[in-house]
């Protein structure tokens, strides 16, 4: 039923003129058809959400991190690992700097990391960062 909504909303010519709704319904649409399976379909949406980003818009009443999060799951569902891995490290920076600029040092913590779909992105980020440091067995002498 959801898919179906997303669905009429991504059909409607208005939301051209309303950019960060469209970049929300195209990033949950994506999460709806990777659920569903159809990585495909839901590429097409991811790059709807990555054109309105490079255009500089934000998303509207969904949070940049589960923007983020979505396009990173995706991109993995296609095995684009490096364009996941950068995303994923632009999403972390974000959050990072907009904690440290716009945030008093009492409440950075629980932005980065109380707000589910902060630590989320977060934990994705660290694991990814420590798995590339994971030493591999010493060959034997």
């Amino acid at each position: 039923a959801a898919l179906a909504l997303y669905q009429r909303v991504l059909d409607d010519a208005v939301l051209t003129e309303r950019p960060g709704l469209w970049m929300h319904v195209a990033a949950r649409a994506a999460q709806a058809r990777l659920t569903l399976g159809d990585t495909s379909t839901a590429l097409g949406h991811v790059a709807t959400v990555r054109r309105l980003w490079a255009a500089k818009f934000a998303p509207f009443d969904i949070d940049r991190s589960d923007v983020w999060w979505i396009v990173v799951r995706t991109l993995r569902a296609q095995g684009d690992e490096q364009a996941a891995d950068e995303l994923l490290a632009q999403g972390t920076a974000w959050l990072q700097q907009t904690a440290r600029d716009n945030l008093a040092l009492d409440w950075r913590e629980r932005f980065l990391h109380g707000h589910p779909g902060n630590r989320r992105l977060l934990n994705e980020s660290d694991g990814r960062i420590c798995a590339a440091f994971v030493p591999t067995a010493a060959a034997p002498e």
